[in-house]
């Protein structure tokens, strides 16, 4: 069935978390490879729709995409205004340049969690 408030992912809730990994552009097997080795227990529900990926882990929701403002922004949207998740924290972190060592760019973390339903 589709949802009408989530047109770009369809996304039921019971597949979101307050811990959300975004991943974009990388190759989803690897990916969950790499998590599987640190989050040993298998994710417990999955779903995909257009260019969007959903697994849920017993610790977090890991969603992948492709690269780039046209997957990225859709999901955002659906995210924190259709899903009705806030911005709770906002870490910035500067990375050195992995080759070079002579840039150096921002990493966000951004932890979510479920607005509060507003009071009348």
């Amino acid at each position: 069935m589709m949802r009408p408030d989530r047109p770009n992912t369809n996304v039921e809730n019971s597949l979101l978390s307050e811990r959300m990994v975004i991943c974009c552009g990388e190759d989803a097997a690897e990916l969950l490879q790499a998590l599987r080795t640190e989050f040993p227990r298998q994710e417990t529900a999955y779903h995909e729709y257009r260019c969007y990926r959903f697994w849920k882990f017993a610790e977090f929701t890991l969603i992948w995409t492709g690269i780039g403002t046209g997957c990225l922004e859709p999901l955002l949207f659906e995210l924190f205004v259709c899903c009705r998740f806030v911005i709770r924290e906002l870490c910035k972190r500067d990375l050195q340049e992995k080759y070079s060592g002579k840039y150096s760019e921002k990493l966000r973390l951004i932890y979510c969690c479920p607005c509060p339903e507003k009071k009348q």
